[in-house]
């Protein structure tokens, strides 16, 4: 898979390979740590082609502090240039 990512059959130990990030999925229930994280960096947009927030482990179920993480993560998200889905559009994982 890192091969492909740095456009070559395999990698072995020791050369140097940086993969081509196109797609970044951020888990929800690490949402709120990843949103502060990104704050510490100053992150003010995202370089992959596509950031999307899922909240398909918090939606069924939320406790009360996941509530407000489904008001307040998705316009974080989005006001950085990702793709916040909404508690209840699905299910991402693969």
């Amino acid at each position: 898979m890192v091969g492909k990512a740095c456009g070559v059959e395999g990698v072995r130990p020791d050369p140097y390979c940086e993969p081509k990030m196109t797609t970044v999925g951020s888990q929800d229930t690490t949402g709120p740590m990843t949103r502060d994280e990104l704050k510490d960096l100053a992150c003010l947009g995202f370089s992959a082609d596509l950031t999307m927030q899922p909240f398909c482990s918090t939606s069924a179920y939320p406790k009360p502090n996941e509530v407000n993480t489904h008001h307040t993560l998705p316009d974080f998200m989005m006001n950085r240039g990702g793709v916040s889905l909404r508690p209840g559009d699905g299910v991402i994982h693969s």
